[in-house]
């Protein structure tokens, strides 16, 4: 198999898994590799400067948009913190217990799963989160007020 083939198959790997983990790290290593798969194209023999100026860009990029990264998921850390555990919600469209639907909590739409089956219009109380996903429970009607 030549070189260039397998550079190009490892940056669109690598492409593939930045799509997936949102990383940044992966993006540029698959920059790194399609960088080598030009440089294999052209110069098919010199692994060794393949390998080289493949690593030197992949490091270059991530030195380079470290600040910009490190701000930005810095930005999400307030998301984190955002105290909604035992807040209530309103449903907005029916879903079947162990599935995602929708509720919505201070105006905005999140993703939710419950092991009750939920009605739109239903109160409920947010017990978890599971990254943006949040776990609900259906409110008795006794409860639902104060919210």
């Amino acid at each position: 198999m030549s070189w260039w083939l397998i550079w190009l198959l490892l940056g669109i790997a690598f492409l593939i898994l930045e799509i997936v983990t949102f990383t940044f790290i992966c993006l540029w290593i698959a920059a790194g590799a399609l960088f080598a798969t030009l440089l294999a194209w052209f110069m098919p023999e010199a692994l060794a400067v393949q390998i080289f100026a493949g690593s030197a860009l992949t490091l270059v990029l991530t030195l380079a948009t470290k600040p910009l990264t490190r701000r930005f998921f810095r930005k999400s850390e307030g998301f984190r913190d955002t105290p909604i555990i035992g807040q209530q919600a309103i449903v907005e469209d029916d879903f079947p217990a162990g599935q995602l639907g929708t509720v919505k909590l201070n105006g905005e739409s999140w993703s939710a799963r419950s092991t009750q089956h939920l009605k739109a219009q239903d109160r409920v109380k947010i017990t978890a989160r599971s990254g943006t996903v949040l776990i609900v429970q259906k409110l008795d009607e006794s409860n639902s007020t104060g919210g």
